[in-house]
């Protein structure tokens, strides 16, 4: 498997946990938050880490894939 799929698979991921945790209910989303040390925080906080965890994995997404013009990498 080359790095270039290793990367797409860690940012579907990525993609797939921020959307978890800023769409769901807390009430759904809390127990994973306790799996990863988030399990007393508010719900905005869920929300704001999801939001930032789907812009940051769309960007890996986006980037590895070359699908930004000003970001072109040369081969």
């Amino acid at each position: 498997m080359k790095s270039h799929d290793i990367v797409n698979i860690l940012g579907t991921i990525g993609l797939v946990i921020g959307v978890f945790f800023a769409f769901l209910p807390h009430a759904l989303h809390s127990g994973l938050g306790a799996l990863i040390g988030l399990g007393d925080t508010p719900h905005e906080t869920h929300v704001v880490i999801g939001f930032v965890l789907m812009i940051i994995s769309l960007a890996v997404l986006g980037y590895n894939n070359n699908s930004f013009t000003f970001w072109q990498r040369k081969k």
